[in-house]
């Protein structure tokens, strides 16, 4: 039996399964902020959010794909490593453990840059809004007619 086969099939739908749910969860709960934030440009809310689950996708997926390698032995010969097969359930299991460890804590932490990074724009857009109020306030003061002392 080809335990490294066994491992693939194993890992490449986990990888597949925790991107696609995680970037539908993000897009889901991404457009209520993306609408706070582009408050009279809906479009531009619906292609950002658009755009950042592509984003999320590929990220995902390459990160996941480029560490698909499945190792069993790893050995010094010579002047580089030569990794052999894995050769027993036990290596496959661990191999896979650390496999989607690692993937879960990537894509863990790419859902915690997008709301970090969704509460920077948040709080921009309510300076912003702030700074706006203040000017207008002002200018709506300089415009009233001055009573007399």
């Amino acid at each position: 039996m080809n335990y490294n086969v066994l491992a693939y099939t194993v890992y490449v739908p986990i990888v597949l399964g925790l991107t696609i749910w995680v970037a539908r969860m993000l897009h889901k709960n991404t457009s209520a902020f993306l609408t706070e934030i582009f408050k009279e440009h809906e479009k531009v809310a619906e292609a950002t959010n658009n755009l950042l689950q592509v984003g999320f996708y590929l990220l995902s997926l390459g990160y996941g794909f480029v560490r698909l390698r499945m190792k069993g032995k790893v050995v010094w010969e010579g002047n580089n490593w030569e990794y052999s097969d894995l050769e027993s359930y036990r290596q496959m299991i661990e191999e896979l453990a650390s496999k989607v460890g690692a993937f879960s804590l990537f894509i863990g932490f790419m859902l915690f840059l997008n709301l970090f990074l969704m509460l920077i724009m948040r709080k921009s857009n309510k300076n912003k809004l702030q700074h706006q109020a203040v000017i207008q306030s002002y200018v709506q003061q300089q415009q009233q007619p001055r009573q007399g002392v």
